[in-house]
């Protein structure tokens, strides 16, 4: 692959605020995640579909370093995307997905 510097930056910007990252490693793995394979379920709109909450911090502790939220219907959503015969259409609903959304990764839980 072969691109300048400023198409590179360009990239990065479009895939994720990296700026608050303290170590190179973090920044290396983040980055890495871009360009990792995943199967895609369900394409969202920033603007629209998702909210920035807060992490829990205490005495320079993250506690909720990539954990978020999903709500009910997009649960239902990814799970009739990820539906297979092996996975009855009328089983459970599972309670927490393993997500990767430009750049980051963690997982949500209903």
């Amino acid at each position: 692959m072969k691109g300048s510097k400023k198409r590179i930056g360009q990239v990065l910007h479009e895939n994720g605020d990296f700026s608050k990252l303290q170590t190179v490693s973090k920044l290396m793995s983040r980055i890495g995640l871009l360009l990792s394979q995943c199967q895609p379920t369900e394409t969202l709109s920033f603007e629209k579909n998702i909210t920035i909450i807060d992490d829990i911090e205490r005495n320079g502790y993250n506690f909720t370093d990539g954990c978020g939220k999903i709500s009910y219907s997009l649960a239902k959503k990814l799970k009739s995307s990820l539906d297979s015969p092996s996975i009855p259409s009328n089983s459970y609903l599972p309670s927490v997905y393993q997500i990767r959304y430009k750049g980051c990764k963690g997982v949500v839980a209903l």
